[in-house]
């Protein structure tokens, strides 16, 4: 269980956890925060993370494109820019396109267990204050079950019970189309009028019967 306090204002949230750090979010980026001493800094757009540095020095260009920045001050005993490259590897990995404005560091296998569980716990709390650390997948379109003009330009094909032809649904309630049916040796081929679904997916039409 991670222990939050925080503090809400129009310009600023501030959130100090236990005595691991404390992280600002500012969303009101017309003046720029200064920092005084070396800090993560997060650019998001949105709820992702569009890049990742560390220092005091702010990015104008980059932020110029975001519309929240998110500065981290971690304990002593983390380093910030080794910090910074297991969020970025962790982001990168889950397909987001975070870039890094740092060099980039190689993390000791040694010490990958410390910085692995203290970017976890950060991630958890920007998950809970609506920041991604994935790739957030579209949901699919709902399927449309109704007339519109697109679909009045869409062909429909049918094929069943010897019975064969194509419609176009141009109004709501009424098709148009032909349709031909096999009878015997004989294709008998005529204007389609009117077609019906029945319960039980038998297809007929006006001139098939």
């Amino acid at each position: 269980m991670i222990k939050l306090a925080v503090e809400i204002d129009k310009k600023r949230t501030t959130i100090q956890f236990d005595d691991q750090g404390a992280i600002a979010i500012y969303r009101e980026l017309k003046k720029i925060p200064v920092l005084t001493e070396d800090e993560l800094l997060l650019y998001f757009k949105g709820r992702e993370a569009q890049a990742i540095d560390y220092g005091q020095k702010i990015d104008k260009k980059v932020l110029k494109e975001a519309d929240s920045l998110v500065t981290i001050s971690v304990p002593w005993d983390i380093e910030g820019q080794i910090l910074a490259q297991q969020m970025l590897n962790v982001w990168q990995d889950n397909a987001l396109k975070t870039s890094g404005l740092f060099e980039s560091q190689k993390i000791a296998a040694n010490y990958f267990p410390v910085v692995e569980n203290y970017q976890r716990e950060l991630f958890e709390i920007l998950a809970t204050f609506g920041y991604e650390n994935e790739k957030v997948k579209a949901k699919p379109a709902k399927a449309q079950h109704r007339w519109n003009k697109q679909v009045s330009e869409i062909p429909f094909y049918i094929d069943y019970n010897d019975s064969k032809g194509e419609v176009t649904w141009q109004k709501r309630n009424g098709f148009e189309g032909w349709c031909e049916t096999e009878t015997g040796n004989a294709v008998e081929q005529g204007r389609l009028d009117r077609i019906q679904c029945a319960t039980n997916g038998k297809i007929t039409c006006g001139s098939c019967g």
